[in-house]
């Protein structure tokens, strides 16, 4: 059954040893497991782990803290608050969108929204 789901949060880059790649960060944080066959990638294997625990955006892996609100209607937004960290709000019904599919939603709406601060020139240089 699909259901309309509404979170509240922030996303927590999660930092990377020095030298360390994506795929070598996700190996670790599985605490070094063998990949199983049935996966391509240490990648894929860490967030089918850990769904809605951390997601993987632009070659980055973040935290997810959030919390859930009572849903009502579909709505995409996120905004670099220090650094890289990154609020979000994410509502969305689940038929159609996953948790990381609604994350990058967000993301787009807020490379959007920057872009077009600055071309009003209001600043917006977080893109």
């Amino acid at each position: 059954m699909s259901e309309t789901f509404h979170y509240k949060g922030v996303l927590k880059i999660v930092a990377k040893y020095e030298g360390e790649n994506l795929s070598e960060q996700c190996q670790r944080l599985l605490g070094e497991r063998d990949l199983p066959s049935y996966y391509d990638r240490y990648e894929d294997y860490f967030l089918d782990e850990y769904y809605q625990k951390f997601t993987i955006q632009k070659g980055n892996i973040y935290r997810i803290e959030k919390e859930a609100i009572d849903p009502y209607s579909d709505f995409f937004t996120a905004n670099i608050v220090t650094g890289e960290d990154i609020n979000f709000e994410v509502r969305y019904f689940n038929g159609t969108l996953d948790f990381n599919g609604a994350i990058e939603e967000a993301i787009r709406n807020m490379k959007k929204n920057n872009i077009n601060k600055f071309m009003n020139g209001e600043g917006g240089n977080n893109i």
